[in-house]
Order: C-alpha cells, then structure tokens, then sequence
C-alpha cells in the first residue's frame, strides 16, 4: 500500500500541440513586405531593409531555417489563426509557407524533404534515395522557376 501512490499512472493528459491551424498564405507573405516597405519609408537603412527582404525571400521560398530576422519582434497578424495571442508571423511559418506552397505547385515530396531537411529517416533514405545537388536544384527550379515572388 506505501507504494501504491508511486504505482498508479499520472491523471494529468498531455497536451497535443496543434500545428496544422496555422496557414499560411501568399498575402501573409505580401504583409511581410508591406511592413518591411513601411520601415524602408520611415527611414530604415537601405542596406538593412535589403536584408530583410533577403531574409524573407529566402525563408519563404526555400523554407530554410533562419536563426534570427527582422521579423520577430514584429507583430504581422495572420488572420486565419483562431488564438488571439498566436495570431502573428512566427519564424517557423516561413518553413510552413515553403511546405503548403509546394503542395500548390505539385514539388515533389522526395525534393522537398533534401531540401526542407526534414522526414529523411528509415530504410528508404538511409539506403536507396540518394539525390544530388544539382538534381535537386534543377527539380525546385522547374517548380519554383515561374512564380512571381512576393516583394
């Protein structure tokens, strides 16, 4: 009976972090800009305003990890998160972009992962898919070649 308190499961539930609400869209990308243009008006430093729209050209349309931007002391609001206080751009919601937009324009899931770096555990990679650099660019550019990029 001593132990019985040691034995028994924990009653709290955990908590599911639910990702997939935030949605992120070409116009949410276009606000970005919109503020990076409002700083630029304000009088920002011209080589400092190239930077962000570097940043973010880069984040958004290759879904690299930025380390830090212009961005996060920024609150650009998205409106189709339901949470008040989650409804701004994250740095993570440029990888987001990256991921639902290639959906939209049919990028292959097996590039996407080379160059997202990501889901690229298990037999299948370790041992058979092994693609090269220069397949890789050529395969996200014949997808991403001819979109007109947000700016």
């Amino acid at each position: 009976m001593s132990f019985k308190l040691f034995l028994e499961r924990p009653k709290t539930k955990k908590v599911k972090k639910a990702l997939t609400e935030r949605i992120i869209t070409r116009e949410d990308i276009g606000a970005v800009f919109e503020r990076i243009s409002a700083a630029e008006e304000g009088g920002t430093d011209p080589a400092k305003i190239r930077n962000y729209r570097a940043f973010t050209l880069i984040a958004s349309y290759t879904g690299l990890r930025p380390s830090t931007i212009w961005i996060e002391r920024q609150r650009i609001p998205l409106p189709r998160v339901r949470d008040s206080s989650k409804a701004h751009m994250w740095l993570s919601d440029f990888r987001k972009f990256a991921e639902q937009f290639g959906d939209i324009i049919g990028w292959d899931a097996t590039n996407r992962k080379y160059v997202l770096a990501h889901g690229m555990t298990g037999v299948d990679w370790e041992h058979f898919k092994h693609p090269l650099p220069e397949d890789v660019y050529d395969t996200y550019m014949r997808h991403w070649r001819d979109l007109e990029l947000c700016a």
